[in-house]
């Protein structure tokens, strides 16, 4: 089995796209939650200047995983996957797949507050 060096065991949230109720609004669905192996470090100042600046207040992380990791997609409804590391959670925002000799994905996710 393929590693990713220093990774460690994060949780990758993943939502179905959604439906349209009943009252013809959208309904999000749960996500689903899975185990994944992923080298998480805190983003330096340059990663910043990729996102929105309304995103670099907040923590960010940079990540490198074998697995796909995808961001919103608004024409599809599907949300931003999300990783859990030691009980926090950070909302995928940039997710690049890089191939050749060693595969991977590797991008930035941003803390999120999770609603009681």
């Amino acid at each position: 089995m393929r590693r990713i060096p220093f990774s460690r065991g994060v949780t990758l949230f993943r939502y179905a796209p959604q439906t349209i109720g009943a009252d013809g609004y959208p309904v999000d669905q749960a996500p689903v939650g899975v185990l994944i192996q992923a080298n998480v470090q805190p983003a330096e100042g340059k990663d910043l200047e990729i996102l929105p600046e309304g995103d670099r207040s907040k923590e960010v992380v940079r990540y490198s995983t074998l697995t796909e990791v995808r961001t919103v997609e608004q024409s599809a409804g599907t949300q931003a996957d999300v990783l859990e590391v030691n009980g926090v959670r950070y909302e995928v925002k940039s997710a690049d797949w890089w191939g050749g000799v060693r595969p991977h994905c590797e991008g930035l996710a941003v803390r999120v507050e999770v609603q009681p």
